[in-house]
C-alpha cells in the first residue's frame, strides 16, 4: 500500500467518512491528471463546473 505522506500529502478532511479516496496530482496533461493513491497510480478529469472555474481562473 502507497503512503500518501510520502508524496506531501496532509490530510486536510475526514476522507473515509465523505466516501472518498485522496490522491495526489503527479502530472498535467491539458484536461487529463495522473494521479496517485493509497491503490497506485491512475488518471483523473476534473468534473465540469471545477473545469470551467479553472479556466475562467476563479478560486475553487
Amino acid at each position: 500500500m502507497i503512503n500518501l505522506q510520502d508524496y506531501g500529502y496532509k490530510e486536510r478532511i475526514e476522507a473515509d467518512k465523505m466516501g472518498l479516496i485522496p490522491a495526489r496530482v503527479m502530472e498535467v496533461h491539458r484536461n487529463l491528471y495522473k494521479v496517485i493513491c493509497q491503490f497506485g497510480e491512475g488518471a483523473a478529469t476534473l468534473k465540469g463546473s471545477l473545469l470551467n472555474a479553472r479556466r475562467r481562473k476563479l478560486p475553487l
